[in-house]
Formats: structure tokens, sequence, C-alpha cells
């Protein structure tokens, strides 16, 4: 299992790494640029000084930014290549397990790597670990990833009560998330979150290996043809077809056609499995 593993993350890094680096070049040489630009324009030399309400902004500004190019290549990576490791004698949990682990660090190492240059060129040691405090808020945004790949598989065995669950399970995550910056309160003052205390980090740990354990075994069943649509959730897929193009079909709600589809499904996975696919 060790060698599929490393097999399945290598693959994804060997491709991602250059897209990887060319983002992180951005985020670094962009504010880098405009700081000397207005550094000039000023004739100021020396570190930049800013209070602490604005570089708070800039914290929040860099975090949405970076945070939506990096996972965003991150999940852009590990997804596209899921097409190739479908074919692959290799055990369903591992692929997932890869998959996942492949875009967790590539999300970190980019986010280390940048910030890392910001300590370099920007900040001195108290501005960084008072005002930029990234061990939190990355801490939850790789809890977020994780849970975000198990509502993607699970979805594709799509119901109601998944539709739900997951969309109130993240909306929660969300508001526990910003709640921490406002340890007074939402009507209070905006404070940096510095600190995870034990229960803190139990729960984004308990929640990071519950969705692990969820998204592995639902990938294991959209590999193996066994992921189909809850009734409920075929019955307002028609309905809503229905009042879109105005007809409707019982087809596509039949299970007789269900079970056939997934019949198909089971077969094509097995006859894909039997001869390895080499990917260089």
């Amino acid at each position: 299992m060790s060698s599929d593993f490393v097999m399945t993350t290598r693959l994804i890094w060997k491709r991602a790494w250059p897209l990887a680096l060319g983002v992180v070049a951005a985020f670094v040489l962009f504010p880098y640029v405009v700081l000397k630009v207005i550094a000039v324009a000023e004739e100021f030399e020396g570190r930049v000084h800013v209070d602490i309400f604005k570089f708070g902004f800039l914290f929040a500004f860099y975090m949405l930014l970076s945070s939506f190019a990096f996972l965003g290549i991150s999940v852009a990576m590990t997804i596209g290549f899921q097409k190739y490791f479908l074919r692959l004698p290799i055990p369903s949990r591992t692929i997932a397990s890869g998959i996942m682990f492949t875009a967790v660090t590539l999300f970190l190492s980019m986010q280390l790597l940048t910030n890392g240059f910001y300590r370099l060129l920007f900040f001195d040691q108290n501005w960084l670990s008072d005002y930029w405090p990234l061990t939190a808020t990355l801490m939850f945004l790789v809890t977020l990833t994780l849970v975000g790949y198990a509502v993607f598989w699970l979805m594709q065995a799509p119901s109601l009560t998944r539709l739900c669950a997951s969309v109130s399970f993240i909306a929660g995550m969300l508001v526990w998330f910003f709640a921490r910056f406002y340890p007074d309160g939402f009507s209070g003052a905006v404070v940096p979150w510095n600190r995870v205390t034990p229960g803190e980090g139990a729960a984004m740990l308990g929640v990071s290996l519950g969705a692990w354990y969820l998204g592995t075994a639902a990938f294991a069943q959209i590999r193996s043809g066994r992921s189909l649509p809850s009734p409920a959730w075929e019955r307002m897929k028609q309905w809503w077809n229905t009042l879109a193009v105005g007809a409707s079909s019982d087809r596509e709600t039949d299970p007789h056609t269900q079970t056939a589809i997934a019949t198909l499904k089971q077969v094509h996975w097995r006859d894909s499995c039997r001869s390895g696919v080499l990917i260089g």
C-alpha cells in the first residue's frame, strides 16, 4: 500500500510543481514590486510600517486570494488525475487518500513558501507572529479542504439528506471560523486568531479524520459503480426537468434502468482493473 500511495502522490506532484511555483512567484513578486514603487514614490526606505487595522485587512485579503488560487490549483490537479487512477490496480482507499493528501500538501507548501518569502522581504518576527497568524487559519483550511473532498464524492450519489447535511455542516464550519476572530461577539473588535486551543485542535483533527473516512468510502463506491442517487433525489430531478422543459421521462427514475446502469459500471470497473496502465 505504501508504494501505491507514493506513486499516486508522485504522479500528481510531478505535474503540479511548475504551476505551483509560478503562482507562488506571482504572490511574492507582485506585492514586492508594488511596495518598491510606493517606497520610491514617497522617497521612503526601510520596512513598510502600517497600522494594525490595515495589516488585518491585508491579511484577510491575502488569505482570500491565496486560498482561492492555491486550493484551486491543488483541487484541479488532483481531480484531473482521478480518471487516470480509476484504471490502476490500486485499492480505492489508497487512491482517495493519495488525492486528498496531495491536495493538502500542495496547498500547505504554496502557503508556507509564500509566507517564508514574506518573512524575509516584508515582515519582522513580531509582525509575523502577532498580526499574520497562519497556523490556525491553515489548519482550518486544511480541514475544510478534506470536508470538501468528502462532500464532492458523497454527492456523486446525491440525496436530499446528504445535500442538506453538507450545506449545514460547511456553513457551521464557516460561522465557527469567523467567530474565532470575534471572541467578544460579532459586534466586537476583530482579534487575530493567534493561538489554537487543545479543544479547537482536537475538533479540527476529528473533523478531518471523519472527512477522510467518509470521502474514501464514497470514492470506493463510485469506483465500483455502487454509487446511485436516492429515489427522492430522482423524483425531485424529474419534477425539475418537467418544470424546465415541460416533459418528463420515466426512464430516468425506473429502478430497472438504474440497476442496469449500476451493473454496467461495475463490469467496466472490473474489466478496467485487470490490466495496469503506465503513466509517465
